[in-house]
């Protein structure tokens, strides 16, 4: 491991963390935590019930060819030839709760995020390692908290778009935020020209406003990241009041108003977290369904249960 972790912003732009898009350094990708061996240990010790393998058609315009698998009894080196071979996204998720050495070196980076930006203060932490196959991609979606992106070994382009009506509906979101629904958004082509785009490398952090929809494209090589998810006061308001909107339609209530600031907004979240724990009217969560097995000896990596 290297001498000292580091990540940096330029001092001029830091005071905009979480209201815009920031690139950082970092050299997170300088340790031997990401080299195949130790990804390997990784994956053999990981509760795999916090381990998801996607696969993806081509067209980011039909989100419906993003599907779920199972990594069945492979070994660890039989899931990183199936990435290295196919067209294979693995999502290994809270890696911080089984892997120690993963969350030490993490919250390391947040203690000095939140030294060089004074108004930033994350709760919730938690950290997804992602491993995925040369020209995969990730469909357009938001995200319901905060995310850091952590360019580790690969190189990825990252479509960011504003947090506007267009490009995230508040029905959508809201449906997002209390977990009914998968993290996709309606999208067209034609929002690109209001995206920013930027090419991520390794030794690259990047962020972004609040819940801003994105994309992502692999542009070559395996590539290794780290997504860090986490909550600012900020991005918990506008969570539970969106949440608090979608309660109370289900209930016959009219609530538009998104404003997460004010005695509306309090009220609001007062009465959404006590409807939360008395269990009324209480949301179904989507569930993925598997629909194929990670497989290193098939070409794409993967092979399909039946049609999809």
């Amino acid at each position: 491991m290297q001498d000292k972790s580091f990540v940096a912003f330029k001092p001029e732009e830091v005071g905009a963390l979480s209201q815009k898009t920031l690139v950082a350094t970092h050299n997170l990708h300088e340790t031997s935590l990401f080299s195949d061996e130790s990804l390997i240990k990784l994956l053999d010790n990981h509760n795999r019930d916090c381990l998801y393998a996607h696969t993806m058609g081509e067209d980011p315009e039909n989100p419906s060819e993003w599907y779920n698998g199972t990594t069945d009894k492979l070994t660890g080196e039989e899931l990183l030839t199936a990435v290295k071979r196919g067209k294979l996204w693995l999502n290994i998720v809270k890696i911080g709760d089984f892997h120690p050495q993963y969350k030490e070196l993490l919250d390391e980076m947040y203690e000095q995020i939140e030294a060089q930006a004074e108004h930033f203060r994350s709760i919730r932490r938690s950290y997804t390692l992602l491993i995925s196959s040369p020209k995969s991609m990730v469909f357009y979606h938001a995200d319901p908290y905060d995310v850091f992106l952590w360019q580790l070994r690969g190189k990825k382009r990252v479509y960011v778009y504003p947090f506007e009506e267009t490009f995230a509906p508040t029905k959508s979101m809201e449906r997002i935020f209390t977990r009914e629904a998968i993290e996709d958004l309606p999208y067209s082509l034609d929002f690109d020209e209001h995206a920013e785009v930027l090419d991520l490398n390794p030794g690259q952090m990047v962020s972004w406003a609040q819940n801003s929809p994105h994309r992502v494209v692999n542009l070559e090589d395996v590539n290794i990241s780290i997504t860090s998810n986490h909550y600012t006061d900020s991005a918990l308001r506008r969570e539970f009041v969106y949440s608090a909107n979608r309660y109370f339609k289900r209930l016959g209530i009219p609530a538009s108003s998104t404003a997460t600031k004010g005695l509306l907004a309090d009220s609001k979240i007062f009465a959404f977290r006590a409807l939360r724990k008395l269990n009324i009217h209480a949301l179904e969560p989507y569930n993925y369904k598997k629909t194929f097995v990670v497989d290193p000896q098939a070409p794409q990596g993967f092979r399909f249960l039946s049609n999809p």
